[in-house]
């Protein structure tokens, strides 16, 4: 708060001098595959099928998906078009998944529109039992963010298109979703460079 006061002209100088900030290192490096996934879905009860679906297949964030209503939804489009009410006050159309798009037909669609899942908050504690039955650890529900980010990757989509998508404004940003695998290093790929004879 010092070195802030210092930078906008509150005061002179830092009383005790200028105090470097920590490195932070927050980055979780947390996936699931396919598998991992499905058993984590099975274990989930009725209220967090569809928003831990929506999290693994759209980078979604968790407020975003919780706060979803019929009115940002066009199943006929097959999109989610978000507005304002984004972390970044940044506007953004979203595609649906054929999972997420089949998940949401089958849902009773209100007259009047309303939140599309019927608890708007976050279970967390069910959330968690999910999680400890499926065997899996140390997954937190803003993984699957990480999960969709990196699936729409490993599909072979455009960086640029996930992190419109995304809503990720910085490369720097967007880069702590994506998490390359082993697996996927060892496929790596090579130029033929063959000689001419």
């Amino acid at each position: 708060m010092l070195n802030k006061a210092v930078d906008y002209s509150l005061i002179e100088s830092n009383p005790v001098g200028q105090i470097k900030q920590l490195e932070e290192n927050n980055v979780r490096e947390r996936v699931l595959n396919q598998e991992q996934f499905e058993l984590l879905l099975y274990h989930c009860p009725d209220h967090l099928k569809g928003p831990v679906l929506v999290g693994f297949y759209i980078p979604m964030r968790q407020a975003e998906i919780f706060k979803l209503t019929w009115d940002k939804v066009d199943i006929g489009s097959k999109y989610i078009r978000l507005g304002q009410e984004t972390k970044n006050k940044t506007g953004r159309v979203i595609p649906l998944h054929p999972k997420v798009l089949t998940y949401l037909n089958n849902q009773p669609r209100p007259i009047h529109g309303g939140y599309i899942f019927e608890k708007i908050w976050f279970d967390r504690h069910a959330f968690d039992k999910a999680v400890q039955i499926a065997g899996i650890l140390d997954f937190t529900f803003h993984d699957l963010r990480h999960c969709a980010i990196n699936n729409l990757r490993l599909a072979g989509n455009d960086h640029y298109n996930i992190k419109k998508v995304s809503g990720h404004k910085t490369d720097i940003a967007f880069q702590r979703y994506n998490l390359v695998t082993e697996e996927e290093i060892l496929g790596m790929r090579w130029l033929d460079l063959k000689k001419d004879d």
